[in-house]
């Protein structure tokens, strides 16, 4: 018998040794225990926004001590809990606890790419409104928005006021880095009519009243319709 046996069950082993000399025995039990506890491992999906070079793929891994290895698109391999990473695809983490027992997850890393949709109402300037509110609609709400616009107009106001004609540009952006843009047109209606009073009357002794005629006219652009009359009575 060996002194120092191999063995590969769990329980408890006893040793009993005999002194060849006078037959005596002593004995002395060993417990064998199982330790076949799998790594627990949890890995989070994750998005690469529009405009981010890398995100990071979150995962927990217990009991704490476990040696890490992560695999992924393009060659990728960290030791680290968490990865950083910079291409879409599938990564997987693999942990393998101080018994040898091996548990691991996968992760997928996707594109943000979730754009508002834009929704645009225009307006036009006059003589007697010479400011206006560009009304916008944003699906889903929630993103930051910038205008910008003639003579160096700039606002983060979803419905900002204006006082230019000209085209104003309406920019998005989601919390990720994706944008979306959309465009309306500011238009100005100050159209002033000439007006004239007509030739001139002299008033006498014999010509105690006279008649002349006002003409209204519009200057630019002209519109189609009647020209619109007046007349004066004496004074």
């Amino acid at each position: 018998m060996l002194q120092n046996p191999l063995v590969s069950e769990a329980g408890f082993y006893t040793l009993t040794a005999t002194d060849p000399a006078n037959g005596c025995t002593s004995t002395d039990n060993a417990e064998v225990t199982l330790d076949n506890v799998v790594p627990v491992v949890t890995a989070i999906d994750a998005v690469l926004g529009c405009n981010d070079a890398n995100t990071t793929i979150q995962a927990t891994v217990t009991p704490i001590g476990s040696t890490l290895s992560w695999t992924g698109p393009n060659g990728f391999s960290s030791p680290n809990e968490d990865a950083v990473v910079s291409d879409l695809g599938m990564y997987t983490l693999t942990a393998t606890s101080l018994n040898g027992c091996v548990n691991s997850a996968n992760a997928f890393v996707t594109l943000g790419n979730d754009l508002p949709e834009i929704t645009l109402e225009g307006a036009t300037l006059t003589c007697t409104a010479q400011s206006a509110t560009l009304q916008a609609t944003l699906d889903p709400a929630g993103f930051s928005v910038s205008w910008t616009g003639p003579n160096g107009f700039a606002s983060t106001d979803e419905d900002p006021l204006v006082t230019e004609p000209g085209l104003y540009i309406l920019t998005a952006t989601s919390s990720n880095g994706c944008t979306n843009t959309a465009s309306v047109e500011v238009e100005q209606d100050i159209s002033s009519v000439s007006a004239g009073a007509g030739v001139d009357g002299i008033l006498s002794c014999t010509t105690t009243s006279v008649q002349s005629s006002a003409v209204a006219s519009p200057l630019a652009p002209p519109s189609a319709g009647a020209v619109p009359t007046a007349s004066t009575a004496p004074m």
